[in-house]
């Protein structure tokens, strides 16, 4: 019993002691877990705080990082636009100096060149020794030798001669000592005056005489003048008594205005566009070259990547516009008429709406013509009546009672006021279109019709008779117009 007792009591020890081992064991891992546990989330806390630190930080970091890229992206942006700003009002600026500068040297050297062009035509035609020159020099010298003579334009006199330089401001000068004097004057007549061969003959001088004069004065009291605007010797002397003394009197002024494009400063002005014509012509031809193969390479591209509806819409456009230029022509069919002339056979165009006419065949027809064609008849047969009041534009209407005929304007201006009157319309030739056609005309139509309506036949009769009349046999209209 002993043995055995002993036994069980070690065992149930040892049981005891087993169990208490895993409990303690049990609790001890429950125990680990719960600090296990307890550390993952303190862990798991510490690191969202962590990345929720390093987030705000990053957040912080980048937000003042992008305001303070802002600040300096505006400023280096604002300055850059001050800069480029500054840059272009400078350039501009520039361009409108030279723009100026140009303008002001351009108008400089064209106001230069128009006055060398005027004197030269001023001495041009003062070397002429035609007297019926269209110029200031030839009419002022036609406009003294018709002072006292009308009839007279061809000799002038010592009176006239000395009026004239008279006229001419500070020419005759008495406070200037080298200017020539009223007896000067008169001396140089007298050496170039010319008589007829009769000793008591009256003195004058001619056209060539009298530049011979004027130049003579020149040289005599113009010695200061070595040169004058481009101009040597005696052709600078001459300039300068011309354009400083005689054209600047009231006469010449009033030549100048009245000559226009006659006149010295006409003729430089048609002279100076017809020099900037033909220098803009070189310039215009390469522009227009350049644009139009700028517009080509344009286009081509531009064709190029034209696809599907694009290039659609081009085709339609290009229809458009041939089929709206061919309804043009054809409008233009029925406005324009093709007259053959009777004599010569000319073909000119005249436009039955304006009334105008043209020797040229007019753009509108395009490659169509006209759709009327007339031969024009000789003057002789023409059959064109005119108005019994005015006698000048061609009859339109037909009074019954008054047995005349009156134009469109005559009928409502003066005979408008006879209401009981019966009017008949002539009608015009259905293909020239100006004349009157012959179905309407003729003494025997308006005896039938004055026949007709003083019987005041029924209106269906009337009608009847009437269109009888007027489209008639055909025998009685050839045998009347005829």
């Amino acid at each position: 019993m002993t043995h055995t007792q002993r036994f069980l009591q070690m065992w149930l020890k040892g049981q005891a002691w087993r169990k208490y081992k895993h409990r303690k064991a049990f609790v001890l891992w429950w125990l680990v877990m719960i600090d296990f546990s307890q550390l993952r989330t303190q862990m798991r806390c510490a690191a969202y705080i962590a990345a929720s630190w390093r987030r705000y930080q990053m957040l912080t970091f980048y937000s003042t990082k992008r305001r303070a890229m802002l600040n300096i992206a505006s400023k280096v942006t604002s300055a850059v636009r001050l800069y480029f700003s500054q840059k272009r009002v400078v350039s501009f600026a520039a361009t409108l100096c030279q723009r100026a500068e140009r303008d002001v040297s351009g108008r400089a050297a064209f106001k230069n060149t128009r006055v060398l062009i005027i004197q030269h035509q001023i001495v041009k035609q003062s070397s002429l020794n035609v007297s019926n020159y269209p110029a200031e020099m030839q009419k002022i010298f036609q406009k003294y030798c018709t002072c006292g003579k009308k009839e007279n334009k061809s000799q002038l006199g010592i009176g006239n001669f000395l009026r004239l330089m008279k006229d001419s401001p500070n020419l005759i000068c008495l406070k200037n000592k080298n200017s020539p004097s009223q007896s000067d004057v008169e001396l140089t007549f007298m050496k170039h005056r010319r008589k007829n061969g009769k000793p008591n003959d009256t003195t004058y001088l001619n056209y060539s005489q009298f530049l011979d004069s004027v130049r003579s004065l020149a040289r005599a009291y113009f010695d200061s003048v070595p040169d004058y605007k481009h101009f040597s010797c005696t052709d600078a002397k001459l300039c300068a008594i011309l354009q400083n003394h005689i054209f600047q009197s009231l006469t010449a002024t009033h030549f100048t205005v009245a000559l226009r494009a006659n006149s010295c400063a006409g003729r430089a002005t048609n002279l100076l566009e017809l020099s900037a014509r033909l220098v803009a012509a070189p310039w215009h031809r390469i522009k227009v070259r350049v644009g139009a193969r700028t517009r080509i390479r344009f286009d081509l591209a531009r064709l190029r990547h034209l696809r599907g509806h694009k290039a659609t819409l081009s085709l339609q456009c290009l229809w458009r516009g041939a089929s709206g230029r061919l309804v043009a022509a054809r409008i233009a069919q029925d406005i324009y008429e093709k007259c053959v002339e009777f004599a010569s056979g000319r073909v000119f165009w005249f436009n039955r709406v304006t009334g105008a006419s043209f020797w040229a065949k007019p753009p509108a027809l395009a490659w169509l013509e006209a759709g009327n064609s007339i031969l024009m008849p000789d003057a002789d047969l023409l059959f064109d009546v005119k108005c019994a009041q005015c006698n000048n534009l061609a009859a339109r209407v037909y009074c019954l009672e008054c047995g005349d005929l009156y134009c469109e304007i005559c009928q409502e201006r003066k005979h408008n006021y006879h209401h009981t009157h019966t009017m008949v319309e002539v009608v015009s030739c259905m293909q020239c279109r100006f004349q009157i056609s012959p179905m309407l005309g003729g003494d025997t139509l308006l005896r039938r019709l004055m026949h007709f309506y003083r019987y005041k036949a029924l209106r269906g009769v009337r009608r009847l008779l009437l269109r009888y009349l007027l489209y008639g046999p055909a025998s009685e209209r050839v045998a009347w117009a005829a």
